[in-house]
């Protein structure tokens, strides 16, 4: 009876504690693509930022969700490409969500400029820690990236972290003080990658 009690409570704990930690089957976000003027190396430029910061918000779901992103083009600046598109990279596509990788001009169109697209795209079993960005040719470079990080509930390693959420976030990244259409125009001419300002 003892052995029996204790299951039935182990259970409905974990019940409990599923439930707790459980969200929605579906997880909703929006990122509004936008330049802004920002200065991540003391050098103020133009930039394409997700909700106008850089680097992006976080994204976060948990395993077996489904992601919704809904993402609104608001780009104005003519220097600039003015078309978008977002890559969840590291996530796994299949057959039927493969027009949700949003690979521009192969097998899908990019967003244009006051328009909107939303991705949806099953998360299963995939859990860890990925990052977003934009898929349009070098766009990314300009400032629209951001992490994705997709919780396990059952994470066999959780008690070992002091600290998991998006305060201990650390992304690395190269910074160039021009936009990309005119250092991609010197590299298509030289064939000379160009080196990053810091990063």
């Amino acid at each position: 009876m003892r052995f029996f009690t204790s299951a039935l409570f182990f259970s409905l704990f974990k019940v409990a504690f599923s439930a707790a930690v459980e969200t929605k089957v579906t997880k909703a976000v929006t990122i509004d693509v936008v330049n802004a003027q920002l200065a991540p190396d003391g050098f103020e430029r133009s930039t394409i930022v997700a909700n106008g910061q850089f680097p992006g918000p976080a994204i976060t779901a948990v395993k077996g969700q489904t992601l919704q992103v809904t993402v609104n083009n608001k780009l104005t600046d003519a220097s600039m490409r003015r078309s978008t598109a977002l890559n969840l990279d590291g996530i796994f596509f299949h057959t039927a969500d493969v027009y949700e990788e949003a690979e521009p001009f192969v097998n899908a169109c990019p967003i244009a400029p006051e328009d909107s697209y939303t991705y949806t795209v099953p998360l299963g079993s995939q859990a860890g820690t990925f990052w977003y960005h934009s898929e349009l040719s070098v766009q990314y470079v300009d400032g629209f990236r951001g992490p994705l990080i997709i919780y396990d509930p059952e994470d066999p390693h959780r008690s070992l972290y002091d600290v998991d959420d998006e305060s201990t976030i650390v992304q690395l990244a190269d910074w160039w003080q021009n936009s990309t259409l005119p250092l991609m125009s010197v590299y298509e001419a030289t064939g000379v990658v160009p080196i990053c300002d810091s990063g």
